[in-house]
């Protein structure tokens, strides 16, 4: 009795094993690419703010807003706990899901933040 009911567990779990899966969407139909630009704004997402915590100086403390991904770029705001244990305020930044394509805007500077933010964030 416990031979059958061990081969029935079997055959059941090979059923379920090899149970067809849904089919995925055929390549570059209109919901295939939908998906892939979905996953693409997913990953950007994720990388840009990994870059943005990686430049902070106290990463559990940041809040995050108004995020947006542009094309292969994450814009947004970022309040974070400064030096002094106070938040600083949010501050914009734009982030190209690396420490080296990621800058936040430095309030009195003109490093060009302002022209980086309209080439990249305003589409």
């Amino acid at each position: 009795m416990s031979k059958l009911i061990m081969f029935l567990l079997v055959l059941l779990a090979l059923a379920i094993l090899f149970t067809p899966k849904e089919n995925p969407p055929a390549l570059g139909s209109a919901e295939y690419t939908a998906q892939k630009e979905k996953e693409l704004k997913t990953f950007v997402m994720w990388q840009g703010k990994e870059s943005v915590l990686k430049i902070l100086k106290d990463k559990d403390s940041a809040q995050f807003d108004e995020l947006k991904v542009h094309d292969k770029f994450l814009c947004g705001k970022v309040n974070s706990k400064n030096s002094f244990g106070g938040y600083a305020g949010f501050s914009r930044f734009i982030s190209g899901a690396t420490v080296a394509t990621t800058d936040i805007e430095q309030v009195g500077s003109d490093n060009g933040f302002q022209q980086a933010w309209e080439l990249f964030c305003t589409k």
